[in-house]
């Protein structure tokens, strides 16, 4: 029998945990292999994408250096405070020239590195066609040009006062360029710049930038052209102008729609992965050969203790715990047999353990009963006797330690008055006037109090019953005053979570479809429109997956910040869940049409507000701040509800319907609803 379980096992032991191994080592050959290529792949986005960020990064920061202007002083016109600024401007190294323009566009001033200034020549920009695009606020940034053999761009901005005029700068784009021909990918490859058109800007090679190469040929640039969203997708059919495979990246840098690439020849990115891949093959043969051989010596020595480990398992089984198993192994089998023991031993101590506590439980449950019946009888509560007739109370112990005085209070009427909140004395005054004494009805209110000894605000409860003489006429109220301070903050507690999102603290579904019918009912009496947006912030998930869901968290909350300062006080701003809000306008107009023009203008304010970058700064524990800048958009769907609308589920369908067109045209966008069907 011996023989025949050690074959039997050794065959199936060596047979499964070969294949296992065998099929292991294969996905994990493949696994390494894909995740290594993607790490390769990522590593050149990121260098894209960093060299890129880089130059946006360049480019605003000049911008807002070019775009500063101080408070003219007392005395000094906004124009000549400008032309000062102008001449420390005049030192940036990127700046080739300066001219500043008065606001109607005429050149007062032009500064040069290399040559002498020029000031009031009398040149006339206002016909120029950026001219008025700056003078709307917006900063002009021309096209790449070349002269002198290098490559610059115009930016024009106002800076300051209307009259302190428009500055216009020519940047030399060789010192925001400058660092990418630096950039080195492994042993041959490189990364360039190409511009909105496809025209090469910056390549190690300065010559085929001089012969302004169109590299729009390249399949890699005019998919990024094409897509400038794409950049996370692999070109596996990307090559340079030579013809040869390459694996590439590129990031789009901000602002200039510029893109920067970053390559490297095909077979020299994946060497090192087919070397990885060889030696890991090799490494998993040995392996399994390795796996069979001490299969065969594990079989050998487990045979021979089965059979006691058995046997011992089934006198544990039967309640028998003093028959310890003994195996003499010197590995697993004998760590197995030990905790088999100690098993035993363990529900033994158990067994007699569980006995004595059931005993001692029941003794300490018999104790806390009869604790519990004496604390039941004593009430907690402060009581009090009031004299209708003469106008003075008397009151408990508990009542003073929950109202914070002393024997020497004045206990009359008007002290007991000087205790309530002063927002609800007129309240309380009338109740005890109409309600109790005009009625003859009992005491029971809920009410804050201010307390004598430290001014802190409490919630009470009184209840009271009056008594009477042989005329009806109330002479003494007997009553007690519970704190329920507690009490009423759980109740606020509970109310907030039931309608408020616990993250961003905006209205929940709950609230929101309770607003919703009454805005309708609301519609149906004035015959004023009304309009439902849903709201879906688009690649969101990327975000989380990417950053966190701590970044995800701190998103959604600037989210809803964006939405609530974009809003009226009046309207309401909701959030369903995950990235999902709803934006409800209320009374926009009794016509239809102008309502829908007006929710769409309020859509397109979100949607530009939503689309600005989001600096979000994330405090880690026992670490430095950090900052992260993320952009996200948003789909909108808009459904306009009125009298005609038949109940809320056909305003949130066709608000949902309308959200869904939007994201399913790419996103960013804006979808006006039609009428649905909204019966079940």
């Amino acid at each position: 029998m011996g023989g025949k379980l050690f074959r039997k096992y050794a065959l199936i032991f060596s047979a499964l945990v070969g294949f296992s191994l065998l099929v292991s080592g294969l996905i994990g050959i493949s696994y390494s292999y894909q995740v290594n290529k993607q790490a390769m792949i990522r590593l050149q986005q990121e260098k894209a994408q960093a060299a890129a960020s880089r130059i946006g990064q360049y480019l605003v920061d000049l911008e807002q250096k070019i775009g500063a202007a101080a408070q003219a002083k007392n005395g000094v016109s906004e124009i000549d405070q400008r032309i000062a600024e102008i001449q420390i401007l005049r030192h940036t190294a990127a700046l080739k020239e300066i001219a500043l323009l008065d606001q109607h566009g005429v050149e007062v001033l032009r500064v040069s590195r290399r040559a002498t200034d020029v000031t009031r020549n009398g040149q006339d920009f206002s016909s120029a066609d950026w001219f008025g695009q700056v003078k709307s606020g917006r900063p002009y940034r021309s096209p790449v040009y070349f002269q002198d053999g290098a490559l610059f761009m115009t930016i024009a901005m106002a800076a300051g006062p209307e009259a302190a005029g428009i500055t216009v700068a020519e940047v030399d784009l060789e010192f925001l360029l400058d660092g990418i021909t630096r950039i080195k990918v492994g042993e041959s490859g490189h990364a360039y710049a190409v511009d909105a058109q496809g025209d090469l800007i910056a390549h190690p090679d300065i010559g085929l930038v001089l012969r302004h190469t169109s590299m729009v040929r390249l399949p890699q640039v005019k998919a990024a052209i094409h897509d400038p969203s794409g950049a996370e997708i692999e070109m596996i059919d990307a090559h340079d102008l030579d013809g040869q495979l390459v694996l590439t990246a590129f990031g789009v840098i901000p602002y200039l729609n510029w893109f920067v690439f970053v390559e490297e020849p095909l077979a020299q990115a994946y060497r090192p992965l087919y070397a990885q891949a060889g030696r890991s093959a090799l490494l998993m043969l040995a392996g399994m050969v390795l796996t069979v051989l001490a299969c065969v010596a594990l079989v050998r020595q487990m045979v021979q203790p089965i059979h006691a480990l058995r046997d011992g398992a089934k006198l544990i089984g039967r309640g028998v715990f003093d028959c310890p198993i003994v195996v003499r192994t010197g590995d697993e089998l004998e760590e197995l047999a030990s905790e088999f023991n100690r098993m035993a031993q363990q529900l033994h101590e158990s067994y007699t353990l569980l006995e004595h506590k059931v005993a001692q439980r029941t003794a300490e449950l018999t104790q806390s009963e009869q604790l519990l019946r004496e604390t039941q009888s004593i009430a907690g509560l402060g009581s009090f006797a009031l004299d209708v007739a003469a106008g003075v109370w008397q009151s408990s112990d508990v009542f003073d330690g929950l109202f914070g005085i002393d024997k020497t209070y004045e206990r009359t009427v008007p002290g007991w008055l000087a205790l309530v909140h002063p927002d609800e004395q007129a309240t309380m005054l009338d109740y005890l006037k109409l309600e109790m004494l005009g009625k003859g009805l009992a005491f029971d209110k809920v009410y804050r109090i201010i307390r004598h000894d430290n001014q802190a605000e409490r919630w009470v409860h009184g209840l009271g019953r009056l008594e009477f003489d042989a005329q009806r006429q109330p002479i003494k109220m007997l009553g007690t005053i519970q704190d329920i301070t507690e009490h009423k903050l759980m109740e606020d507690q509970v109310r907030q979570l039931a309608f408020y999102d616990p993250l961003t603290e905006l209205p929940n579904r709950r609230l929101l479809n309770d607003r919703l019918r009454q805005s309708l009912i609301a519609s149906k009496r004035s015959g004023l429109f009304g309009a439902l947006m849903f709201l879906d912030l688009d690649k969101f998930k990327p975000v989380n997956d990417s950053h966190g869901h701590g970044v995800g968290d701190l998103l959604l909350i600037e989210v809803a910040a964006r939405l609530k300062a974009s809003m009226r006080k009046a309207d309401t701003v909701a959030r369903l869940g995950g990235d999902e809000f709803v934006v409800m306008l209320y009374d926009l107009s009794l016509n239809q049409v102008e309502s829908a023009a007006e929710a769409l203008a309020v859509a397109e304010k979100i949607g530009k507000s939503l689309a600005q970058p989001y600096r979000l700064t994330l405090r880690p524990e026992g670490q430095a701040e950090t900052m992260v800048v993320l952009e996200c958009s948003a789909s909108i769907g808009v459904y306009i509800f009125g009298s005609h609308s038949r109940n809320t589920d056909e305003v949130l369908k066709g608000a949902d319907q309308a959200m869904y067109q939007a994201k399913a045209a790419g996103g960013n966008g804006i979808r006006l609803g039609e009428k649905v069907d909204a019966s079940p």
